[in-house]
């Protein structure tokens, strides 16, 4: 855990690699949490540029496996191919 009292600014470039104590400060006292502060913009830049460079690959022609990998995932996330269902209230 780290304890700092003053919040980090980083220019874009260092935010496509942050650490979580890049993105996260964690104020305690004595062991205890006093409080945690999210850089809500840093964090969202880390996380859009993490889904753009995941949807860049998902894009390359060299990336089968991982295309693959991905409607996996949605076919059992959300039941594609199965019996659609419908919902009355």
């Amino acid at each position: 855990m780290r304890s700092t009292l003053v919040s980090p600014r980083f220019p874009p470039e260092k935010l496509d690699s942050p650490s979580i104590d890049d993105l996260i400060d964690v104020f305690d006292q004595n062991g205890e949490i006093q409080s945690i502060v999210v850089h809500s913009a840093e964090y969202f830049q880390y996380v859009e540029g993490h889904f753009n460079k995941y949807i860049s690959r998902l894009r390359e022609a060299s990336q089968s496996a991982l295309r693959h990998q991905f409607l996996a995932a949605c076919r059992l996330k959300w039941d594609l191919g199965g019996t659609p269902r419908v919902i009355a209230l």
